[in-house]
């Protein structure tokens, strides 16, 4: 049997200041301070199906362009609401659940609004590389969800901005785009600005900060990027605007024909590579000694590597170095193949005593398990870019006194944690492709490709840092699964447009938030339109739990919309037996939940939702599931018995998924093609 819960284009809706048969006030008397609660004077049986009972709400919010103003949405009334433990068998006299908040503020026409309840910033991140020279332009790139997506975008505007300290320049924009940034394994769908910055002074040091408006919430509901100072989060980014370096960047070769003392330092890339270095250092050397050429600093500086394999080996290659806004470069000579100019590390450590280090589009092999080396009072940030990284399966991080970011990485032969979570921090993974089930840091992981997981525990964790702000977007995620919570925190997070697919045959969830014996808190914790593929528990999710002994949760204002879902559990009150268990009730009652796809009902009556979200479908047991039709899946089936893995998860024509969600949540699905607002499917593809 199949469970549709959902509103008809025949609901009653009673607005402020009239309704049908005129003048209507809602069907409720008050709100409560919870926000998602209300009084009922004479509750119902409700049907939301075949006779919704549902109400406008009048809340402050933004235009697209970032403007104050009021909009208008429709909230039903779901079920009524029982006792706690151990009366969980009697109703409440008079309360009952909504289909989503109500905000503190926000007007109904002849009910009391108690809420206390505030609408949340935005979940937002940089996706773009900084810390580089810009000529006349800075292209900007932010990902950003919020639970009151609409029309699909998730938020309402990106205002961004650029300023040398004496000029500031602005522009808004309100619609999101495929990035097309080549690296990246999947759709990555950003908030993108291209901005003119040819008026400000040149040279300078450029910074620039974004505001994300959601659609609903007051000013205090305004995420700015210039109020943060934690380099990982959401904070400002900087470049160094030089046109001079921009167009004409100080070059030094690396050769196997090179040396060291008659190689030289040129704006000439031609000059460069007539008369190349034979070592790394002693071309990072010369960027400080040929202070004519450089300008006496490193930023903006190209090192070229040719044919062959180069160490990156030297302690304190340049020592006492200038560097302002910018990094240095290590890439290939673009005569040659990506696979031929080869870099390495690890048989001693790669200690530059300089900030900022970028490795481009070029080979890099670890020959030991030494690191890439900043210095404890001047960490170094390392951004690898576009490249292809030979592990030579050493079993241990990269980084010492460092921070890494990547983009549009391969990683061959991983060991098991060379950009896991551990002392320093992996602050970006955009575009990864690993094929080997390593571990990686679970805090920005965008648009990657990770495959081979062993669907262990901490295989994409984020270790002992906070996962406040953590966003998991756009990937295609095998034998690994995504899980936020294990420190006593309120966290915030985003799993959006995922792909997560459980093959093995031993029983695990698939992905999971704040769940067994967690200690963590949620506020605004978001997924939306992921498909997670297995068997009933094989690739369970594990929701919002409030039943660690001793430690009582609280989640609030989560939207858990337009997935596939292999069953979902959610334990609180009735299944640690204390009726004072009720911190993860708003999810219990499906508030802020809609259309969800369900395979299999919840494995044990204590494990299930009370209601499980407007518009939502649900199999009736592990026997009658309700298949999504995958055009060829490779994940756990009956028996349970193991998949294969490395499926494609798209959905075929019959699919009982396609059409499900209403409303527009995305304007894009994980393959690139436009989402329809009217209807799109449930889960990552349209």
């Amino acid at each position: 049997m199949q469970l549709f819960l959902g509103t008809s284009a025949a609901a009653p809706v009673y607005p402020p200041g009239g309704g049908q048969g005129g003048g209507q006030n809602a069907p409720i008397t008050a709100v409560g301070a919870d926000g998602w609660t209300a009084t009922h004077p004479s509750p119902p049986t409700f049907d939301p199906v075949g006779n919704p009972v549902s109400f406008t709400v009048q809340r402050a919010g933004f235009t697209a362009t970032g403007v104050p103003t009021t909009h208008t949405d429709t909230l039903t009334v779901t079920k009524r609401v029982r006792q706690v433990y151990p009366n969980q068998a009697t109703l409440t006299p008079a309360t009952v659940s909504l289909s989503d908040y109500v905000y503190a503020g926000d007007v109904i026409a002849g009910a009391v609004n108690n809420s206390a309840e505030v609408s949340p910033q935005p979940v937002a991140q940089w996706v773009m590389p900084d810390r580089v020279v810009v000529g006349n332009s800075v292209t900007l790139e932010l990902v950003a969800f919020h639970r009151n997506a609409r029309n699909g975008e998730q938020v309402a505007c990106v205002e961004f901005s650029a300023t040398d300290g004496t000029t500031t320049l602005t522009e808004k924009v309100s619609a999101s785009v495929v990035s097309g940034r080549a690296s990246d394994r999947n759709a990555v769908i950003v908030y993108r600005a291209v901005l003119d910055i040819s008026t400000l002074a040149n040279p300078a040091v450029v910074t620039c900060n974004a505001k994300v408006y959601p659609w609903i919430g007051a000013a205090g509901s305004v995420r700015d990027s210039a109020l943060s100072s934690a380099a990982r989060e959401f904070s400002p980014r900087v470049f160094a605007r030089d046109t001079t370096k921009f167009s004409a960047p100080p070059f030094a070769y690396v050769a196997t024909t090179g040396n060291d003392t008659t190689g030289v330092v040129s704006t000439t890339a031609a000059t460069a590579a007539a008369t190349p270095f034979l070592t790394i250092a002693a071309a990072l050397k010369a960027f400080k000694t040929q202070a004519g050429v450089t300008g006496g600093v490193l930023d903006g500086c190209v090192l070229r590597v040719g044919a062959g394999s180069f160490v990156m080996g030297s302690t304190a290659v340049a020592a006492d170095v200038a560097m302002t806004a910018a990094g240095v470069t290590i890439t290939r000579d673009p005569n040659v193949a990506k696979a031929a100019a080869i870099v390495t590390f690890g048989a001693a450590a790669f200690r530059t005593r300089f900030p900022w280090l970028r490795i481009a589009d070029c080979t890099i092999q670890r020959t030991g398990l030494l690191t890439l080396q900043g210095e404890a009072a001047s960490q170094m940030v390392v951004t690898l870019d576009d490249v292809t990284f030979d592990n030579a399966g050493n079993n241990a991080t990269v980084l010492s006194n460092s921070h890494m970011l990547l983009y549009g990485c391969e990683l061959l032969n991983a060991g098991t944690s060379p950009f896991a979570a551990g002392t320093f921090e992996v602050r970006m993974i955009r575009g990864l492709q690993c094929a080997s089930g390593a571990t990686v840091e679970n805090w920005l992981v965008v648009g990657s490709r990770l495959t081979g997981g062993s669907h262990a525990n901490g295989l994409l964790a984020g270790g002992t840092r906070s996962s406040n702000g953590a966003v998991c977007a756009f990937n295609y995620l095998s034998g690994y699964r995504p899980n936020y919570g294990g420190l006593a925190e309120t966290m915030s997070c985003a799993l959006v447009q995922n792909v997560i697919e459980f093959y093995s045959a031993t029983s695990n969830t698939g992905f999971s938030v704040s769940s067994d014996s967690a200690t963590t808190n949620t506020l605004h914790a978001l997924a939306f339109h992921n498909t997670v593929a297995g068997f009933f528990n094989h690739g369970r999710s594990n929701l919002f739990y409030d039943e660690t002994a001793g430690t009582a949760r609280t989640h609030r204002l989560m939207a858990v919309k337009g997935n596939i879902q292999v069953s979902v559990n959610n334990k609180g009150d009735v299944f640690i037996l204390d009726g004072a268990r009720i911190g993860n009730w708003p999810y219990l009652f499906g508030v802020g939940v809609a259309q969800d796809f369900h395979q299999f009902d919840a494995a044990a009556p204590a494990f299930r939702q009370e209601f499980i979200g407007l518009g939502s479908l649900v199999g009736a047991s592990q026997a009658t599931p309700i298949l999504p039709l995958f055009t060829s899946p490779a994940h756990t089936t009956t028996g349970p018995a193991a998949g294969a893995g490395g499926g494609t998860y798209a959905l075929q024509a019959a699919s009982p998924a396609k059409g499900l969600v209403t409303g527009g949540l995305l304007a894009f699905d994980l393959s690139g093609a436009a989402r329809p607002l009217a209807a799109t499917s449930a889960g990552a593809y349209h």
